[in-house]
């Protein structure tokens, strides 16, 4: 899945907790500017996963029902 996306094509990972879907989108979002989106219904995943790739040096926020309005702005 890694090799694809660091060749520039997409892919549709679907894989079961533990099995590293985390790299599929922390690797691409370090190595390539621009943006990377990431969509999970998992808040505290999301909530996790932005604070490790925060500490990482890339910019990063999560957008769900947990935020206030004044949080989106």
């Amino acid at each position: 899945m890694v090799d694809c996306l660091l060749s520039g094509r997409d892919a549709l990972g679907i894989m079961p907790t533990g099995a590293g879907k985390s790299i599929c989108y922390q690797v691409p979002a370090i190595m390539f500017g621009g943006v990377t989106i990431v969509v999970s219904p998992l808040i505290s995943l999301m909530k996790d996963q932005v604070n490790a790739i925060v500490q990482q040096g890339v910019k990063a926020a999560h957008i769900n029902r947990s935020l206030t309005d004044t949080q989106y702005d």
